[in-house]
């Protein structure tokens, strides 16, 4: 008598996972009248995987939800399938590219260039920290703004994933100070010949510091 009867695949429960952790497949409830001869598991990761056995080990690299098919087999060549989906967390931090340090001058627009940040998924979120007059945040990948204060300003991007994976990198904008200083000479005086006359320039201002006072006459 022939054996006719095919044999039930049963893939084992659905599992989530770290990407990089040991995953066991378990085909060990499948059965058949007589007895199943192979088990063939086949998936996608990076490519086309096949693995055999009942309870194979499998470790994934890449994170998402993988759709395994078990084909069970008996030694009539009787066949079943049965599938089973492993969920795998992204744990791969993105690498944040805050772009090349710029020099600008004062009220320029500066286009800050997140673009060359990467992840093994995608970068959804890109998060601009620094102060200027005050602490500043921006979003996106090319934000713009103005600085109006002169000075060197280190930028700190923050890439973040879907799955809240981080990393930061930093960017130098050096913003050039084109705002003259206010001279300020002091009040007029009326002195006799031979006094000693103390000039008073101490009410000159600027917006970052008087470095030089030149008196002519």
């Amino acid at each position: 008598v022939n054996d006719t009867t095919n044999p039930v695949a049963d893939a084992g429960a659905n599992q989530t996972v770290n990407q990089g952790d040991l995953v066991t497949f378990n085909g060990s409830g499948s059965t058949d009248n007589v007895a199943v001869s192979n088990y063939t598991w086949t998936f996608n990761d990076g490519g086309a995987q096949t693995l055999y056995g009942a309870g194979p080990n499998y470790t994934f690299n890449s994170a998402g939800a993988f759709v395994v098919t078990l084909t069970v087999q008996d030694n009539d060549g009787n066949t079943n399938t049965d599938t089973v989906t492993i969920t795998v967390n992204d744990t791969t931090n993105p690498v944040a590219d805050a772009g090349p340090a710029q020099t600008v001058n004062q009220s320029d627009l500066v286009t800050f260039n997140g673009s060359g940040s990467t992840d093994n998924v995608g970068v959804v979120n890109y998060t601009w920290n620094f102060t200027d007059g005050g602490a500043q945040t921006l979003y996106g990948a090319g934000p713009n703004y103005t600085f109006n204060d002169a000075g060197s300003f280190v930028v700190t991007l923050t890439a973040k994933d879907a799955a809240g994976n981080t990393h930061t990198d930093t960017v130098t904008i050096t913003v050039n100070d084109t705002s003259n200083p206010v001279a300020k000479a002091g009040p007029n005086q009326t002195v006799n010949q031979g006094d000693l006359v103390t000039f008073n320039g101490s009410g000159s201002t600027d917006n970052v510091a008087v470095s030089n006072y030149t008196w002519t006459f």
